[in-house]
């Protein structure tokens, strides 16, 4: 739900298929994206992790830049899993520690 926009998709493409030791590089995008399919799936060699930041922006027409308020409301949520708690160490679980190395 929602989109993805990118300036220049071929060039991403270009970059991750130079990158990967895969049989596919950048020189092969034009023959693969003119087979004349409307999607063309290929895959690499080595996974590549991919994140994705959420923000709801808009550009007005003299150019200047303008954020809007989390209207999804997932801000909340998703800054719980990414700032440590207060207290890290109320976290820690507490174990037995009868497994750790002994001195003789």
């Amino acid at each position: 739900h929602g989109c993805v926009r990118l300036h220049d998709p071929t060039e991403l493409g270009g970059i991750v298929l130079d990158a990967d030791p895969g049989p596919h590089s950048s020189d092969d995008l034009p023959a693969i994206l003119g087979n004349g399919r409307k999607t063309t799936k290929l895959y690499l060699a080595e996974p590549v992790p991919v994140f994705f930041e959420y923000n709801t922006t808009y550009v007005d027409k003299d150019g200047r830049t303008f954020f809007a308020r989390d209207m999804y409301g997932d801000d909340r949520y998703l800054r719980r899993l990414v700032e440590p708690p207060a207290r890290p160490d109320a976290t820690w679980e507490r174990g037995d520690a009868s497994g750790l190395a002994k001195s003789h």
